[in-house]
């Protein structure tokens, strides 16, 4: 009788047994089954965050509580939890903690802000599209 084919959310919950994976472990897991989402791993870290009385802690609750979860993810909690649990050991690296930061404390905003500068190249540059283009070649 033939073995039935191993589901995606069965690898995950194979793979993620080991409870001493590493964040890099994880997202390649992750990878291979392509689940791999800045989101899943945000997440864990901003609540870490606010359990450790970041600065930003309460911009990052109300970002959090403006976007729970719902439940209709199984792989996106088993994701969480082991991010969650790899970054409480290891401490949360800082691209994964200014994405978090960008997508619960600073919700609507660009983050880091841009520092105002006169030499914008896009302020100084002919971005008109198709007439620009036009006029360039074939004079004003």
């Amino acid at each position: 009788m033939a073995q039935r084919r191993l589901r995606k959310i069965d690898i995950l919950q194979r793979d993620l047994t080991n409870p001493n994976l590493g964040i890099k472990e994880i997202k390649r897991i992750a990878a291979e089954l392509k689940w791999d989402k800045d989101r899943f791993l945000a997440r864990p870290a901003a609540e870490l965050l606010v359990e450790r009385g970041d600065v930003e802690s309460t911009q990052l609750s109300t970002g959090l509580a403006a976007t729970p979860v719902l439940g209709r993810e199984p792989h996106g909690d088993l994701l969480r939890a082991a991010y969650k649990r790899a970054m409480a050991s290891a401490g949360i690296p800082p691209e994964v903690e200014t994405m978090a930061r960008r997508f619960y404390a600073h919700r609507g905003e660009k983050w880091p802000p841009k520092q105002a500068r006169s030499d914008d190249w896009i302020a100084t540059s002919d971005s008109g599209g198709l007439m620009s283009s036009l006029r360039r070649l074939f004079g004003r």
